[in-house]
């Protein structure tokens, strides 16, 4: 008996500490999600991905610049007839470890494609998280690149997506 009293305190420890991560994740998930549902996004849809892709694609703008911030980071990509040939953070650094293309118009059509793809597979979070997960975007009124992306998944971890700028070249 004596022997279970001195364990006890530090399971009780241990189990505070699960429900404190617990719900930490939850209220970053709820917030992310409230904040996502303020900003004039639209779910991430197979149909509406495959339209912006489409307009995109008619618009036949192949030189560009693209800022776009990325979580806490920003990255600014120069595009030339259609792939990324210069990546650098806000703070002037040449980005070479990340796979640079994804920070095209087209790369991030990719990545929501990908998103969509794990929604639907059970093994990955986001299709474990299947109806709670938050899959939201918003596209350009005028050429219908990616403007925004908000994915949340409940307990797990969220990314929002923001250009910041686009110039045609």
């Amino acid at each position: 008996m004596e022997n279970a009293k001195e364990h006890t305190p530090g399971r009780i420890h241990w189990v505070r500490r699960i429900i404190l991560l617990a719900v930490s994740g939850l209220l970053c998930g709820a917030l992310v999600a409230l904040f996502a549902a303020r900003e004039p996004t639209e779910p991430l849809t197979v149909e509406n991905l495959h339209h912006a892709r489409q307009r995109w694609d008619s618009a036949g703008i192949r030189n560009y610049r693209l800022t776009t911030q990325v979580g806490s980071q920003t990255y600014a990509a120069e595009v030339r007839d259609g792939r990324v040939v210069d990546l650098r953070t806000a703070d002037g650094k040449l980005v070479t470890s990340h796979d640079i293309q994804s920070y095209s118009v087209d790369g991030w059509f990719d990545v929501l494609e990908r998103d969509l793809e794990l929604r639907d597979d059970p093994s990955s979070p986001l299709g474990a998280a299947a109806g709670n997960a938050l899959l939201r975007v918003r596209y350009n009124q005028r050429y219908a690149y990616l403007e925004r992306y908000v994915r949340s998944i409940p307990g797990g971890r969220s990314q929002v997506v923001q250009v910041e700028s686009f110039e045609p070249l």
